[in-house]
């Protein structure tokens, strides 16, 4: 599954949502800085704990220097869209 994400560093706190629900885009706030890939290490941890997946399964496909980001989610689709119900 392909999920296009907006990601917003140095956040408050780490939170997931939608962001264009109309458009499939999700709105991922973290914590870490943009700063020598942290933010995508960040993101890539993050993707794991909240789907319950390996981080091996998570990968950046496109944007790794951009707010604006194509993730690509190795597991069951319908296992995903389930957690993706969770934040509705």
């Amino acid at each position: 599954m392909i999920l296009n994400i907006k990601v917003v560093p140095k956040s408050s706190k780490n939170s997931f949502s939608w962001y264009e629900q109309d458009k499939n885009i999700f709105k991922l706030c973290i914590t870490a800085p943009p700063v020598d890939g942290k933010a995508n290490e960040a993101i890539i941890e993050f993707l794991s704990d909240f789907f319950d997946i390996r981080k091996k399964q998570v990968q950046i496909e496109t944007g790794k220097t951009a707010k604006l980001k194509r993730v690509k989610l190795d597991a069951d689709e319908k296992y995903l869209l389930e957690k993706i119900k969770t934040i509705l």
